[in-house]
């Protein structure tokens, strides 16, 4: 009997145990189950955050294309916008020099002496520069003679070389004259005036104003006192020898051959 109530008991706590087992299993599934899920929820929602990054970075980069393309188009019309200011530049550049190197003024001929544009003048200005180059060689070679010197001898050459020394010295003087006397046209009118910020004004010497300001000495002139007594120096000092007559006091120096001597008053 108490081997029955015994094998009860022993069956009742194994059923027990059993349950007990089965319910932790239970719940250790409903554990794993549940982290599972989870795991799944978070691998989806990793997925959807990098789906969404991507598409973020992807807008991005189509915006940041889009404003370098737009940044280049910019550059490249602000350069296209400034070739063409500088080639208009040039351009007025050019005609501005081309107005000023014609004639914006007309001068009808006068009769008499007067001078006036001529005709060679006139036929001058409508030449191209070509035409103008070949004239002025053409000119030249009729004014420049060739030099020959064939057959000259030594005395010959050396008075040919003093000739064409003597012309070349001639026209360089020349030259410098009309290029001083062009210079000079060129430059604006001077007015010589005196300037507050000139250092020096009077162009005159020191002894011509000291004789402009020169006058008369307004001084009171005294009548001098002669000395009473002769003083001679020795080389113990000074010594009194004596009293001066009118005779030394007339004569103002001591004669050949005496001491130096100083008076006193």
């Amino acid at each position: 009997e108490e081997k029955k109530k015994r094998m009860a008991k022993m069956q009742e706590e194994m059923k027990e145990y059993e349950e007990m087992r089965k319910e932790e299993r239970e719940k250790l599934e409903a554990e794993i189950s549940d982290l599972r899920a989870k795991r799944e929820q978070r691998k989806q929602e990793r997925a959807e955050e990098e789906k969404r990054l991507a598409e973020l970075r992807a807008i991005e980069e189509q915006k940041r294309r889009a404003e370098e393309e737009e940044r280049q188009r910019r550059k490249r019309e602000e350069e296209a916008r400034r070739q063409e200011e500088r080639e208009k530049k040039k351009r007025e550049a050019e005609e501005r020099s081309k107005s000023q190197s014609q004639r914006n003024f007309t001068i009808s001929k006068k009769s008499g002496s007067e001078t006036g544009p001529t005709d060679q003048d006139e036929a001058k200005q409508g030449k191209s520069k070509e035409q103008l180059e070949a004239e002025k060689k053409a000119a030249l070679e009729q004014r420049v003679q060739p030099l020959n010197i064939d057959g000259f001898g030594e005395s010959q050459l050396q008075e040919k070389a003093k000739e064409l020394f003597n012309k070349i010295y001639s026209l360089e003087g020349d030259k410098y004259d009309l290029e001083q006397r062009f210079k000079a046209l060129n430059m604006e009118p001077k007015i010589i005036m005196y300037s507050q910020y000139e250092r020096v004004k009077d162009r005159r010497d020191f002894g011509e104003r000291q004789e402009l300001f020169k006058g008369p000495i307004y001084g009171v002139e005294y009548e001098r006192i002669p000395p009473s007594s002769k003083v001679i120096i020795t080389e113990q000092g000074p010594r009194v020898v004596g009293e001066i007559g009118e005779n030394d006091n007339d004569q103002g120096h001591n004669q050949e051959g005496d001491e130096p001597v100083a008076t006193e008053e």
